[in-house]
């Protein structure tokens, strides 16, 4: 492939596909990790923990009673 369609086909994926594809989803965002290529998990594990984290933070705080009480659980 000449550089020239892959550099184009690049800024199609960042610029464009990326940010939609983030946006099929009502929580959905994109993160770009600096200093990290396509294995995230293995060169910035950091990020991906934050990310997780940040995740579960955000589920008990929507499952959590206004008023402090005891989250609200699901039966299984």
């Amino acid at each position: 492939m000449p550089a020239k369609d892959f550099d184009d086909f690049h800024e199609v994926w960042v610029n464009d596909l990326q940010l939609k594809e983030s946006q099929l989803s009502t929580r959905g965002k994109r993160i770009i990790v600096p200093d990290s290529d396509h294995m995230i998990p293995f060169e910035r594990p950091d990020t991906i923990v934050a990310e997780i984290r940040e995740v579960v933070t955000d589920v008990v705080a929507a499952n959590t009673p206004k008023s402090g009480g005891t989250p609200i659980s699901k039966p299984r």
